[in-house]
C-alpha cells in the first residue's frame, strides 16, 4: 500500500527525489542504519497515523536545519518510524518512475 503522505506541494518532496538518488541531507547516518537493522514489521495504521502526525510537524518548517532540528527531538521510537516511513516512500517513487522494476 503506498503512503500518500507527501505530496508536490509538501516542502518534504524535494527530500524525497534527492533520496532517489541516494542523498538524505534530512538524516544523521547512524539513524538510517539504525532504522534499517533487523526485520521490521509492516506498518501500522497507528503508525502510518502517527508518520503523518510527524511530516505535517516537518512540513510547517521551511529550512533543512529546522527539519533537522524537529527531528533531533523526537523520541527514538517516532524518528525510527519515519526514516522508515520516509524510506518507503522513496522506494514507491523509485518503483512509480521506473514502471520496468514492477
Amino acid at each position: 500500500m503506498t503512503l500518500c503522505l507527501v505530496y508536490k506541494d509538501s516542502s518534504l518532496y524535494p527530500l524525497v527525489e534527492l533520496g532517489m538518488n541516494g542523498h538524505f541531507p534530512l538524516f544523521m547516518e547512524d539513524w538510517i542504519t539504525t532504522s534499517t537493522k533487523g526485520q521490521k514489521k509492516g506498518l501500522t495504521k497507528k503508525d502510518r497515523l502517527k508518520a503523518k502526525e510527524i511530516i505535517s510537524r516537518l512540513d510547517k518548517h521551511k529550512g533543512l536545519e529546522r527539519k533537522k532540528t524537529v527531528l533531533t527531538a523526537l523520541s527514538d521510537e517516532d524518528r525510527d518510524l519515519f526514516v522508515r516511513v520516509f524510506m518507503e516512500l522513496v522506494e514507491h517513487k523509485i518503483i512509480d518512475s521506473r514502471p520496468g522494476l514492477h
